[in-house]
């Protein structure tokens, strides 16, 4: 066996012919043998088109913020392959990663996995050994992110105590179905019978809502189940919002375990992260209020205010402002191009993108167009990775002048020169793929004092 990190991750990605090859079968197969399929904490599993990480950072925040200790998986890693798996918001080691990559070699033996279903495995490993540890670090709570989809993604293995969709828009659609019925239906697939659902999106599609009631799940929706807005600005205190169940419309299924009171939450502080899928988490939190008794009110404004994930809105520096964001869909490149219309500038705002390309290139770009003035194109040299040149066509095709648009061949040379073009009053948004901001996020300090290449 490898005796190293990297050698591990190297030979996991060589396991399988496949990237990706969705279903349940082979991972359920190793999972038994490791005995990772139950574990004795509720388990939180987020799925989503986007805000999934957001919803984890909520959860994961509010809940360590109470006193509990909580492990969170989630992917993909913007820098360092450790970022997937957290113990009480700090990364797994070296150590712990390797021991778990053997238990899981040892235990597949000739079942071809996936990266993602050999690393899933690992991480319920990891977690499975946390839940026998000493008192104190013995988990109270599990947060899992779904990869791909929902209902064959690795992740679905498990059972939850509560299932969330965070939102439902077009992406993986090779994979997932080409209309929000069929993305729908595949993300309903983690819902579980007499178990809390929440959906965060404000427009769910009647297939999901179908999926549930068919699985007999306890299903809770935002502004149907649970609400929340913007309270009336003061110049005298900062911006807050409310949050609020509706008691009389919360499904009433014979069996639930969970049923929610009813709760209302004034003068929360606005979030780094988008507040929809802080309302998400907030309702999956309410539903299970009876397993975390200190999640008060002083917990959950303070997770709201520690919450961060790297590479979401994330503002490195200023004169000129970077941005990186890892949108890399239409959903988020709406929501990427609503946050820099907020936030105005008295500069030009230069585009560094570099995506891959089984994404839907055209309509990503389309939301970010009227923003930006200039558009500096990189190629990605990882698997799926697009090149520049495509990414030109397409920006032709959507009417950007040729003059604006400036291949490169890497990721990091087309932040390098944005970065040599912009004035002080300018502002850069790199963004695209988690292959794009990854790159300039890890490489930042040396970009910008000009030593890098």
């Amino acid at each position: 066996m490898p005796k190293t990190l990297s050698a591990w991750l190297t030979d996991i990605e060589g396991l399988h012919r496949q990237t990706i090859e969705l279903g349940l079968a082979r991972v359920k197969t190793v999972a038994t043998r490791l005995a990772v399929l139950h574990f004795p904490c509720p388990i939180f599993m987020v799925g989503g088109t986007n805000g999934k990480g957001s919803c984890v950072a909520f959860l994961e925040a509010i809940l360590s913020k109470a006193g509990y200790y909580v492990g969170a998986y989630t992917s993909p890693h913007l820098i360092r392959f450790h970022e997937r798996i957290r113990l009480s918001g700090s990364e797994v080691t070296d150590s712990q990663l390797i021991q778990a990559f053997e238990q899981v070699e040892q235990a597949r033996g000739v079942v071809a996995l996936t990266f993602f279903e050999f690393t899933t495995l690992a991480a319920l490993v990891v977690f499975s050994k946390q839940c026998v540890e000493t008192l104190e670090k013995r988990l109270d709570a599990i947060i899992l992110e779904v990869g791909l989809g929902g209902r064959l993604d690795a992740v679905n293995i498990v059972e939850p105590d509560v299932s969330i969709v965070t939102s439902i828009s077009l992406d993986h659609m090779d994979w997932l179905g080409k209309t929000r019925a069929q993305i729908g239906y595949e993300k309903a697939g983690i819902f579980r019978k007499n178990k809390p659902a929440i959906c965060g999106e404000p427009n769910p599609p009647q297939r999901l809502l179908e999926t549930a009631k068919n699985i007999g799940s306890e299903l809770y929706c935002v502004n149907q189940h649970f609400s929340f807005k913007l309270e009336p600005y003061s110049a005298q205190k900062e911006q807050s919002w409310h949050w609020e169940t509706v008691e009389k419309q919360f499904p009433s299924l014979e069996k639930t375990l969970n049923r929610p009171h009813q709760r209302n939450l004034n003068h929360l502080p606005i979030p780094k992260l988008p507040l929809q899928n802080a309302a998400t988490a907030l309702m999956a939190l309410t539903c299970l209020q009876s397993r975390f008794p200190k999640v008060d009110a002083m917990a959950i404004s303070t997770g709201l205010q520690t919450a961060f994930i790297p590479g979401r809105y994330q503002i490195t520096q200023e004169n000129p402002q970077v941005i990186l964001d890892v949108a890399h869909n239409p959903g988020a490149a709406i929501y990427l191009a609503e946050q820099l219309r907020k936030q105005k500038t008295s500069g030009k705002t230069i585009a560094v993108v570099g995506m891959l390309s089984d994404k839907d290139i055209f309509e990503t770009l389309r939301p970010l167009l009227p923003m930006m003035h200039t558009w500096y194109i990189a190629s990605l040299d990882v698997p799926r990775g697009e090149n520049s040149k495509i990414l030109a066509y397409y920006l032709d095709k959507l009417g950007v002048n040729a003059d604006d648009v400036h291949p490169n061949d890497t990721i990091l040379s087309a932040f390098r020169q944005a970065l040599q073009s912009a004035t002080p009053h300018d502002r850069i948004v790199v963004f695209g793929s988690f292959h794009a901001v990854g790159p300039v996020l890890e490489n930042m300090p040396l970009l910008l004092e000009g030593t890098c290449f």
